[in-house]
């Protein structure tokens, strides 16, 4: 699959050069959900995003040469995006979907330059002074969950997911919620509505200006 074509993907065409028609569809599909679900990652509101995408995406015919080549496009994707900024990961496969994991490298440093983020990681055994490092650990403990190896989910994900650190203590142990959007908030509800607005205002503009027509290696200019 042809990396240059794959990065040329955009919402109002699913013919792209260097690609054959179902690895086009196959890509028109995964750029459609990582703008819809990784937005705030792109437009850089967001560290990271978890996220999954269908192993048989709608419109291509379902088969082993439509999985392969969703996993060879997924695997272009985890070429092309970081030298645009963006890691990606594919976790692994559960009920018919590859779970993916997003990340702007420099945004997860920021959230381990953080003092208490760093020693609430750290008391959970995490390694705090590399990024990858960090990630590499937070990774294998998605996947095991995910596979069902008994391990439980890592709630503590939220830190990279853009929520305040209040907020995941909160969650995880127990605490009475202020408000919701797209995570439960613990702390002041006005404080987190303006977060939340903000999330939702990044998302919606990553949308927008792919709908408008631009690639999405212009998305990621």
């Amino acid at each position: 699959m042809c990396g240059t074509g794959a990065m040329s993907v955009r919402a109002d065409s699913d013919s792209l050069e260097g690609c054959d028609s179902l690895e086009s569809r196959v890509c028109h599909g995964f750029a459609c959900t990582f703008v819809r679900a990784a937005g705030a990652v792109i437009e850089g509101e967001k560290p990271a995003a978890i996220f999954s995408v269908r192993i048989e995406p709608a419109g291509t015919p379902p088969g082993p040469q439509t999985r392969n080549a969703l996993r060879d496009a997924v695997r272009t994707y985890e070429v092309e995006l970081p030298l645009r900024g963006i890691i990606l990961i594919a976790l692994g496969e559960r009920s018919n979907r590859i779970q993916l994991l997003a990340y702007r490298p420099n945004l997860v440093a920021e959230v381990l330059g953080d003092p208490a983020t760093r020693s609430f990681l750290k008391g959970l055994g995490y390694p705090v002074d590399n990024v990858a490092e960090f990630m590499g650990t937070l990774r294998r403990r998605l996947a095991a969950h995910l596979r069902g190896e008994g391990v439980p989910f890592p709630h503590e994900i939220g830190v990279v997911l853009g929520y305040p650190l209040e907020d995941v203590l909160g969650y995880m142990h127990g605490a009475s919620e202020t408000c919701r959007g797209p995570w439960r908030s613990y702390g002041d509800a006005r404080t987190a509505e303006l977060r939340f607005l903000r999330v939702a205002c990044s998302e919606r503009a990553c949308r927008e200006r792919f709908v408008s027509g631009l690639t999405l290696d212009r998305l990621l200019a």
